[in-house]
């Protein structure tokens, strides 16, 4: 398959014209994610496990991503194997609730729905690390993806990615145990991004506030559903060892036929270098705004998201425009530097050494 490179912005200006990260709300919800690991040719899967999953849909979309993982048989592909396999599975069905196996099996799924909508209910209620919001477009003969992704809560460091993925809502076709006319629902059909667990949105600490602005699109002629018939789903990743942790998840059912309108102003992005990178006791900040900024505040942290130093605070001319700053005294690291003005937040590392 032919995909376009996808391509991170660490919160510094990526806009295309069709769709602009500006536009997009992140919501402050935990939404958990369901995930039914199953197969084509295993009567379970369409015998207790079928049943099962069929109640836990109906008591719990509204509050959680809900979705089947085929990792073999006829439904599967690379990718699906490859997230079924990230939960250490050991056979199917299998469900689990972000990632902690449900125990629940033939014997008892009929009494365990109470237990898994309790389960759900307060997950949901938690306070979310971070969470993505997300405008798709079928436009220019592409699924064009638009996302932003903002840590509510800082980061300790470790690997953040950003997964995008289509699922088909319905699909019609053979299972076991049910037969040739069988409805799958919630079926994952493949990755939008180059990776199977997506675009990294950061390997450092993290802080509070940051903001990581990132699109992926493919070409429609390989989108092979109906188009109300998709919803895509992004998932934030931690890397813990071999395997990606679940952080967050969202979904739209909404695919916008054509251009995407907002009735936000929407203001040209900020573009931010840093230079030297490395730097010693002297760097400088370039800065490209089409606009005269009337309010720019930029700040330096360290890696535990730690406020240091204010690098500047004040307007702006439209243009370029380089602001020097002093790093003397300061240990050798890794230190954030975040730009922020009345409509974005953007931020690059910068390494003192």
């Amino acid at each position: 398959m032919k995909f376009r490179n996808s391509t991170l912005i660490a919160a510094f200006g990526l806009f295309c014209s069709v769709l602009n990260a500006q536009s997009i709300e992140v919501p402050q919800t935990k939404i958990p994610m369901f995930t039914k690991i199953a197969a084509d040719w295993c009567p379970p899967c369409g015998g207790w496990g079928w049943n099962f999953y069929e109640g836990a849909l109906d008591d719990n979309s509204a509050k959680a991503m809900v979705w089947t993982i085929h990792h073999s048989g006829g439904l599967t592909n690379s990718t699906a194997s490859k997230l079924a396999h990230n939960f250490n599975i050991i056979g199917q069905p299998e469900f689990y609730l972000d990632m902690t196996k449900e125990p629940v099996n033939s014997s008892n799924y009929t009494t365990f729905y109470t237990t898994l909508s309790n389960e759900v209910n307060n997950l949901s209620a938690g306070d979310p690390l971070a969470q993505t919001g997300l405008i798709a477009a079928h436009a220019d003969g592409e699924l064009k993806v638009v996302t932003k992704t903002r840590f509510f809560n800082p980061t300790d460091g470790g690997e953040y990615r950003l997964g995008v993925y289509l699922v088909e809502k319905l699909y019609v076709g053979f299972q076991q145990s049910q037969g040739n006319n069988a409805q799958h629902k919630e079926l994952f059909r493949r990755k939008l991004t180059t990776d199977d667990f997506g675009m990294l949105l950061s390997d450092q600490a993290i802080a509070a506030g940051t903001e990581f602005s990132l699109q992926t699109s493919v070409p429609w002629s390989e989108i092979t559903y109906p188009q109300s018939n998709i919803r895509i789903v992004t998932v934030i990743w931690k890397k813990d060892g071999n395997r990606y942790l679940a952080v967050n998840t969202n979904y739209t059912d909404f695919i916008q036929d054509g251009l995407v309108s907002t009735n936000e102003r929407i203001e040209p992005s900020l573009t931010l270098q840093i230079w030297p990178n490395p730097l010693e006791d002297q760097g400088s900040l370039w800065l490209k705004n089409p606009v005269q900024l009337q309010r720019l505040n930029i700040d330096l942290f360290d890696r535990s998201g730690r406020l240091i130093k204010n690098l500047f605070n004040g307007q702006v001319p439209a243009g370029e425009n380089n602001l020097p700053f002093s790093v003397a005294g300061l240990p050798q690291g890794s230190y954030l530097i975040r730009a922020t003005t009345a409509t974005e937040s953007i931020a690059r590392w910068a390494v003192v050494k």
